[in-house]
């Protein structure tokens, strides 16, 4: 899993869905412009009996001897929980943090957001919506809403450093039967020139 695709696929879903910038909460947001979308990662937890390694092909010869290098790859299913936070200033219906909360639900359900999520190895789960979280910043009422996302993912590493197993595969293909062979095959297969 790469945290980078998946951070741009997040922002790029709540922008197509709502209309608004959408910001993570690590990232610098100096006096932004409201309305505004902030995105947090609030848990990535393991899911299930625990990562398995796999043996993943990361080099092949394409002789009639072919060497097969492979890595140690560890492979583990994983949730994420990420919490998108709606801050408006705008108190008017279709402008507060609730109408931009509806729109994204609603956005999960279209089939170019669900594609564009799994395309960064997003699964979605469920959703919860937590809605009126309204503060007060610079003496004016700010309307904010958020929406907690479950996604199930795929984490998996490989040990490029680690390449020490090897295979050979040998692939030998021939319809000569040999001489002293000729009376078993014919009993197990039949005459060949029937």
């Amino acid at each position: 899993m790469d945290f980078q695709v998946v951070e741009d696929a997040l922002a790029e879903y709540v922008t197509d869905s709502t209309g608004l910038r959408a910001v993570w909460m690590n990232q610098p947001r100096p006096n932004m412009p409201r309305p505004f979308a902030t995105l947090h990662k609030m848990a990535f937890t393991p899911v299930g009996m625990g990562d398995e390694i796999r043996y993943e092909e990361v080099d092949i010869d394409p002789t009639p001897v072919t060497t097969i290098e492979l890595a140690p790859t560890v492979c583990g299913f994983r949730q994420l929980s990420v919490r998108i936070r709606f801050i408006s200033r705008d108190q008017r219906a279709g402008q507060d943090g609730p109408f931009y909360v509806e729109r994204a639900m609603i956005a999960l359900r279209r089939p170019t957001i669900k594609a564009a999520l799994q395309e960064a190895g997003l699964a979605f789960v469920s959703m919860r919506p937590l809605l009126n979280q309204d503060e007060v910043f610079d003496d004016r009422h700010e309307s904010i809403a958020a929406l907690d996302l479950i996604f199930n993912v795929a984490s998996t590493i490989t040990d490029a450093e680690d390449q020490t197993q090897y295979v050979s595969k040998v692939e030998i293909t021939s319809d000569h039967v040999p001489d002293d062979q000729l009376g078993m095959h014919e009993q197990l297969f039949g005459d060949l020139d029937s």
